[in-house]
């Protein structure tokens, strides 16, 4: 799957009401916990350099606190990658693991290292097929995070939808990045 994801920090109240203004359909709250693996042989992301080959491994932990899915509870291992010199635009392969243990111990086992852990929670819309997650993150802050996912994704296409969004939601293009929730809090580390 290939994904385009921008974010920019934001007031999470004045977006979430203008999100509901528009009419964007809530799709549920969750809790995830994260923890990102370095990828043997390749080099990690955030870490300046040529972003094209650059790939990380995550373990998320997701809880849903509200909608449909409420109470549920699963592990989710997934590998992304950057096919180009977008850290915007990633090739995702994710699978369902069993618990967080044996997915860590498989990582472990190929040379994967932990490098940090991200502590999420997220509030999901969904507007003119985009999802939309308002997202408070333990150590960077508040930010709203469009995604535009798609097997055959066009990385035009998913930037031009995204680009309307946020200005519907009047988060300026001057606000939004392309760096991931991972590229920022190694950023932060490393100050």
């Amino acid at each position: 799957m290939i994904e385009v994801e921008l974010r920019a920090k934001a007031d999470l109240g004045v977006v979430e009401k203008r999100l509901k203004a528009l009419g964007a359909k809530f799709a549920g709250a969750k809790r995830d916990v994260d923890s990102y693996y370095s990828l043997p042989g390749r080099p990690r992301l955030g870490l300046g350099g040529k972003l094209k080959g650059m790939g990380v491994a995550r373990i998320r932990f997701q809880e849903w606190t509200a909608g449909k899915d409420k109470g549920g509870k699963k592990v989710f291992v997934t590998v992304k990658t950057l096919p180009g010199e977008s850290h915007a635009v990633r090739v995702e392969r994710e699978v369902l693991a069993s618990d967080e243990k044996s997915a860590a111990q498989v990582l472990e086992s190929l040379g994967c290292k932990k490098v940090l852990v991200l502590d999420k929670k997220r509030r999901i819309y969904s507007f003119s097929g985009l999802s939309v997650l308002l997202d408070k993150i333990a150590g960077l802050g508040s930010f709203v995070e469009l995604a535009y996912e798609r097997e055959a994704a066009s990385e035009d296409a998913g930037r031009k939808k995204i680009a309307a969004l946020f200005a519907r939601l009047g988060i300026p293009a001057s606000r939004v990045m392309e760096d991931s929730y991972y590229s920022l809090a190694l950023k932060k580390l490393k100050r």
